[in-house]
């Protein structure tokens, strides 16, 4: 015989299944809401004030990334706006120290994902489509894992009044 026996295949086909498990056991599930360093409300900033989520995840439109706001961009406004509320005083105090206000993350990818953000915002997506309504969460929370089939799903009919917006479906898209 020339080629690879089944019995070749097996350790690869198991080790493959384990991760699979794994990432089904370890993923955040749908609302997820961790407890966040300062508490900090998206139903006020983008939903009563209207703030564009481009203005605080800035890269979103440049890089693979969404970024998570520096003091720098908070403090644009809470130089001068809310001093005197407890998150402020904290979120100045990081600011102050230099340090970065430890987020935790609530939309995530495995690192064998890859995601460009930066094309998904060019072609038109709406941030509701993947991270929900943020603007009626006081505290964000996972809307949607965010798993294989469900990029698929969206990849081969994203929405019917946008045809165009048909994604690639090769795995070395995502997975390189």
């Amino acid at each position: 015989m020339n080629g690879p026996t089944w019995s070749a295949w097996t350790p690869v086909l198991a080790l493959a299944v384990v991760g699979m498990v794994a990432w089904g056991c370890t993923s955040p599930r749908e609302d997820y809401q961790p407890e966040q360093p300062i508490p900090f409300s998206h139903k006020i900033h983008a939903g009563d004030l209207k703030v564009e989520c481009r203005y605080c995840h800035v890269s979103v439109e440049e890089g693979r990334h969404s970024s998570i706001p520096s003091g720098n961009i908070c403090m644009n406004c809470h130089s001068a706006v809310g001093k005197d509320k407890d998150g402020v005083i904290k979120l100045t105090k990081y600011y102050e120290e230099k340090r970065p206000v430890p987020w935790i993350k609530v939309h995530d990818l495995p690192d064998f994902a890859y995601f460009n953000h930066s094309r998904h915002v060019a072609q038109g997506f709406d941030c509701e489509k993947c991270h929900g309504k943020v603007e009626e969460q006081e505290v964000v929370r996972l809307t949607q894992r965010f798993n294989m089939g469900w990029c698929i799903e969206c990849h081969r009919d994203p929405d019917p009044a946008r045809p165009d917006l048909k994604g690639p479906t090769d795995c070395t898209i995502c997975h390189r």
